[in-house]
């Protein structure tokens, strides 16, 4: 009877670990144009662009609800490039279709 009541305890407490990674924090459809620009320029301060290519966000940025990351046009002089942007700041560069 110890074992099942054990056995019961920790599956109870597994399910509620794998789901605790997944909290409001992961969810942020709220964040704004200064969220965006803080990213950006922290991972173009890291890995600076050629001399001479201005940086901008073009308008055109949403929220993905499936993944929960924000896609954000980025263009690097005429190269035209698209952030994948978490909650917590981190981004994956791209390329992007005009």
């Amino acid at each position: 009877m110890t074992r099942a009541v054990l056995l019961v305890l920790l599956i109870l407490s597994v399910a509620w670990l794998a789901q605790s990674g997944d909290g409001d924090e992961m969810h942020c459809p709220d964040k704004d144009a200064n969220f965006f620009a803080e990213s950006i320029n922290a991972y173009f301060d890291k890995h600076p662009p050629k001399a001479g290519k201005a940086v901008t966000i073009p308008d055109g940025t949403r929220y993905d609800n499936r993944t929960h990351w924000w896609i954000v046009p980025v263009d690097v002089g005429q190269e035209r490039l698209q952030a994948l942007l978490s909650c917590d700041g981190h981004l994956e560069l791209s390329g992007r279709k005009t």
